[in-house]
């Protein structure tokens, strides 16, 4: 039920709006009624697909897409038919009444989708790096749990966490090419690779004079519901041997991404 509510107001509100789902549920219905296919194929589909990704341990976004097409033609079925009933009423709702109520429906969605647009092209992660760039001297080791382009050719010497394998320098093994077996076996297991999951035995290794972190957060935000004693344990041993210098953080409509703090370190984790 969690899950179930968590697709309803996550992804179908955003996507179609308060007026926009109150159509496409009436519409399911009301098509279901009118047509055989939409009925025996279409609907069950819709159903069925619901509860299987509202009953799976995880939960992402994407998983809602396919139920998107179905749900806007139920949405346009329900449309039309409260048009017809309208002017079945009153002859004085023209198709200009009808195109203002479109727009009506309609604002919310593109509020929405401007608002995401700005949130993508404004990311925490790039403002990061626009703060290191402001504040941090070439020649400078940068731990960062992220892997992006404008990090490099910086005149910092990159780190990145991977598993068994610590804290590795990026432009050596990016040089030489770096095979797929050696980042398996540094791999091993792990779904995820960042401080957290690295071996925390390779933690002291770890020299550098900043830490950019971009998980830390989200393993705290889910600490009650899964076991992350050893990942959290491995983010507060390295914020322990420096200073929180910058905490960027994401805003709805503005800026995206996750919470990204900037750790200026003084010493090697313990």
């Amino acid at each position: 039920v969690r899950n179930a509510g968590w697709y309803v107001t996550t992804c179908l509100w955003p996507a179609f709006g308060p007026a926009g789902l109150v159509l496409a549920l009436a519409g399911m219905g009301l098509a279901a009624a009118r047509n055989r296919f939409f009925a025996f194929a279409l609907a069950p589909f819709v159903a069925g697909y619901f509860v299987v990704i509202s009953t799976q341990a995880l939960i992402w976004d994407r998983w809602s897409v396919p139920l998107l097409p179905i749900l806007s033609v139920a949405a346009a079925v329900a449309a039309v038919a409260v048009y017809r009933g309208i002017r079945r009423i009153t002859s004085s709702f023209t198709p200009l009444a009808a195109g203002v109520g479109a727009l009506l429906v309609a604002a919310p969605l593109v509020a929405t989708t401007v608002a995401r647009a700005n949130e993508r092209v404004h990311d925490t992660r790039r403002a990061s790096t626009a703060w290191l760039r402001a504040h941090v001297p070439p020649g400078s080791r940068v731990l960062a749990e992220y892997l992006a382009l404008d990090l490099l050719n910086r005149g910092w010497k990159m780190q990145f966490p991977v598993g068994d394998g610590g804290c590795v320098d990026v432009d050596s093994n990016v040089n030489a090419h770096i095979d797929y077996a050696k980042i398996n076996r540094w791999r091993g297991k792990r779904p995820i690779i960042d401080l957290g999951t690295m071996n925390a035995a390779t933690l002291p290794a770890c020299i550098a004079d900043y830490a950019v972190l971009v998980d830390y957060d989200r393993y705290l935000a889910e600490a009650d519901r899964f076991r992350y004693t050893q990942e959290i344990s491995n983010y507060r041993r390295l914020i322990a041997s420096g200073t929180i210098v910058t905490t960027i953080r994401p805003e709805a409509g503005v800026q995206g991404g996750p919470i990204v703090r900037v750790v200026k370190l003084t010493g090697a984790p313990r």
